[in-house]
C-alpha cells in the first residue's frame, strides 16, 4: 500500500510542476511586459500665449458651464476635470474632448446631476477648479495645467467680479450690464492670439453668460512682487479679433494696474 501511495503521488506532482512553471512563465511576461510600456510622462504646463486657449462659459441660469478649446497643436485628446464647492458639499465632473478641426466645444458640464430627464442642481457653487489633461496619439506624454475659477451672479446693479487667487478684477458700475446672469472669472494657460510681447504675470478671462453683457468695467491687475518695469507695463485686452492696448494707470503704493474698459474679455499684462 505504501508503495502505491508514493508511485501516485510521484505522478500528481509530474502532473502539477509544468503547470506551475508555466504559470510562473506567464507571470514573468506579464510583469515584463508592464515594465516595457512605462506610465506616460506628464509635464505641468505654465501659462505661455502660445499654449491651447482654453475657457468656460456659465449657462444663464448659472446650472452649467460650457467649454471650449482651440489651438490645440498636435494634441488628440483632451481629459477634463472640474471640482466645485456647493455649500460645504465638494463635487465634480470628469469628461473627454476628441480635439480635431482648429477648436472644440462647447461641452456642456452640468454643475448638478440628471437621471431619466430630471435634473437636480447643487446650489451656492461660487468657485471651483479645472485640470486639464492633453494627450499625444503617439508620444508617451501628458501635458497638465490646473487653474481655479470664480462664478458669479451679476446683474444691472454691477459689483465686483474677481479671480479666486486675488490679482485679477473688474470693478463694473451700476447700469453697465445689459440684462443679468454670471460671470466666470479664470486665469489662462494661453492666450486666443500670440501677443507678441512679453507678459508679465497670468492673463485672465472674464466670460458672462449669454444676456449678460458687460458694456465697460475698470479692470486692476495686483502684483504681490512688482518687477522692476512695473510703471512702464500696459494692459492688453482681447476685442474677439484682435489685441488692443490700454493706457495703463500703475499705483506704485498699491502695487496695482488699472484701466478702463469697454466690455468683458481677457486680459493680460505686457510691456508696450
Amino acid at each position: 500500500m505504501l508503495m502505491k501511495r508514493t508511485i501516485s503521488f510521484f505522478i500528481i506532482t509530474l502532473l502539477f510542476l509544468p503547470g506551475c512553471s508555466l504559470l510562473k512563465r506567464r507571470t514573468k511576461m506579464v510583469e515584463e511586459a508592464k515594465k516595457s510600456t512605462p506610465a506616460p510622462k506628464q509635464t505641468s504646463l505654465k501659462f505661455s500665449e502660445e499654449n491651447p486657449y482654453v475657457y468656460l462659459v456659465p449657462r444663464a441660469d448659472g446650472h452649467a458651464v460650457k467649454l471650449y478649446a482651440s489651438r490645440f497643436g498636435e494634441a488628440n485628446h483632451l481629459d477634463y476635470e472640474l471640482t466645485y464647492k456647493a455649500g460645504a458639499q465638494l463635487q465634480g465632473a470628469i469628461g473627454r474632448f476628441e480635439l480635431k478641426g482648429e477648436s472644440v466645444g462647447p461641452e456642456e458640464i452640468l454643475l448638478g446631476t440628471c437621471s431619466k430627464g430630471v435634473c437636480k442642481y447643487d446650489e451656492d457653487v461660487s468657485e471651483g477648479n479645472l485640470t486639464l489633461k492633453f494627450l499625444y496619439k503617439d508620444i508617451r506624454e501628458e501635458k497638465v495645467w490646473e487653474g481655479d475659477f470664480r462664478l458669479q451672479e451679476i446683474g444691472v446693479k454691477g459689483g465686483e467680479v474677481s479671480s479666486k487667487d486675488g490679482k485679477f478684477a473688474v470693478d463694473v458700475p451700476s447700469g453697465s450690464v445689459s440684462g443679468s446672469g454670471f460671470v466666470l472669472t479664470m486665469p489662462l494657460l494661453g492666450l486666443p492670439k500670440a501677443l507678441g510681447k512679453k507678459v508679465e504675470g497670468l492673463a485672465y478671462g472674464v466670460f458672462p453668460s449669454p444676456g449678460a453683457k458687460i458694456n465697460k468695467g475698470t479692470v486692476s491687475f495686483l502684483f504681490f512682487s512688482p518687477p522692476e518695469n512695473f510703471d512702464k507695463l500696459s494692459i492688453f485686452g482681447w476685442d474677439g479679433e484682435k489685441w488692443v492696448k490700454y493706457k495703463t494707470t500703475p499705483n506704485v503704493a498699491k502695487k496695482t494696474l488699472s484701466v478702463p474698459v469697454g466690455q468683458a474679455s481677457v486680459f493680460v499684462v505686457a510691456e508696450p
